[in-house]
């Protein structure tokens, strides 16, 4: 290992462009929930909302998601390949199971602030473990929004592409954020492996 950045896996179109697309399609009209931040983001009277922060939209349930079975088989199968890719590559880090997935809209001036991934909130009893690895699929690439780049640590950015998937550890080395969409709207899922 030379730095922190050799356990960043990005792994190029293990998702095929037409399913992104459709998938978007779909997405496309589906009234979007704002994103909180807190133990309580799924509770409408919880959470936190910052003033001076513009965030994204998501959707907490994968599973009321807008998107038929199969594409829902679309992403899990992404994710899974990206999985065994990056455990190939780092094998000590072989996870058994991963959280529900979210969907992430983000129109033109929205953004995901600085943070890092060590959620303990995925886990209320039904789910147990910690989460070791990231996992964020991007739906649709930089030829449909402009800003928008995935930033670790305000100096590296994967430069994901439609169809990509990035994984990395869900600690505190590793800070991220995206940045501000200036124009289109830029659609992702992420999930966390444990």
């Amino acid at each position: 290992m030379r730095d922190i950045y050799d356990y960043i896996g990005v792994f190029r179109g293990v998702m095929a462009h037409n399913d992104a697309d459709q998938i978007v399609a779909r997405l496309e009209a589906y009234k979007w929930q704002e994103h909180k931040w807190g133990e309580k983001a799924d509770d409408p009277g919880g959470g936190i909302s910052y003033k001076d922060d513009v965030t994204h939209n998501h959707d907490t349930e994968f599973s009321e998601a807008p998107v038929e079975t199969s594409e829902k088989a679309i992403i899990k199968a992404a994710i899974n390949k990206a999985l065994t890719r990056y455990a190939q590559k780092w094998p000590l880090s072989n996870p058994t199971a991963y959280s529900p997935v979210s969907m992430h809209k983000y129109d033109a001036n929205t953004m995901m602030k600085p943070h890092v991934d060590h959620i303990h909130t995925l886990f209320d009893g039904k789910i147990r473990g910690i989460p070791i690895l990231s996992i964020v699929g991007l739906l649709n690439g930089p030829d449909e929004f402009q800003g928008g780049q995935f930033v670790f640590n305000d100096e590296k950015d994967p430069k994901l592409e439609k169809g990509d998937v990035l994984i990395f550890p869900s600690n505190f080395i590793y800070k991220h954020k995206v940045q501000l969409v200036t124009s289109g709207t830029r659609y992702s899922y992420v999930t966390w492996a444990f």
